[in-house]
């Protein structure tokens, strides 16, 4: 998927915000599932997801591919952030190249990401993912319907290109405001905004 310079910019330091307000290191994984998570609170409280991020079911959770990606090897985020090994500890981790710049949230923004770490920023990467795995969530429900939970319990499966579809969150009424947010992304990736 191609992405435009403030949608760049808005993840990058989305990442950054997360690290700083953390105050220690920040796991691939665990960062994973905080965007992941971010996503959901945002749809679900203003009908729109915070990024905008493909998501799909991945045996440890939801994850971004994109993301996963970037966070091994960062190319579209060079500038905001590397990936670090940290002595005594297994895992890629994330490190800041500067600090949180916020042309790219609103105050709004700035108030989501402070509700998802003051509930969920204490939790490791481990506790993330089975918030992800609960009977209740769109990863669960996808993993049952395409009978995936077997083979990811089994450890003989770790990817899929099953989507999840954030929409199924939104209420009735929402679901006008996702459909807005969508046609205005695709305008703005479509005139580089």
């Amino acid at each position: 998927m191609e992405y435009s310079k403030s949608e760049i910019d808005k993840l990058g330091n989305t990442l950054i915000y997360f690290q700083e307000k953390l105050g220690k290191e920040i796991s691939k994984t665990k960062a994973i599932k905080l965007l992941y998570f971010l996503e959901e609170f945002s749809i679900k409280k203003h009908g729109q997801p915070f990024l905008g991020l493909e998501w799909e079911v991945w045996h440890l959770g939801p994850v971004s591919e994109d993301l996963y990606a970037e966070i091994n090897e960062p190319y579209m985020l060079n500038e905001h952030i590397k990936h670090a090994h940290i002595n005594g500890l297994d895992g890629c981790f994330i490190e800041p190249k500067h600090s949180f710049i916020d042309d790219e949230f609103s105050d709004i923004d700035i108030e989501l990401m402070d509700i998802l770490i003051e509930n969920l920023g204490h939790l490791n990467a481990t506790e993330l993912i089975e918030q992800t795995h609960l009977p209740h969530t769109l990863w669960y429900k996808i993993a049952k319907e395409n009978n995936l939970l077997e083979s990811f319990a089994n450890k003989t499966r770790r990817t899929t290109d099953f989507k999840i579809n954030l929409s199924d969150l939104l209420s009735q009424e929402k679901q006008e405001t996702y459909k807005i947010y969508l046609e205005s992304k695709e305008i703005n990736r479509f005139y580089g905004m």
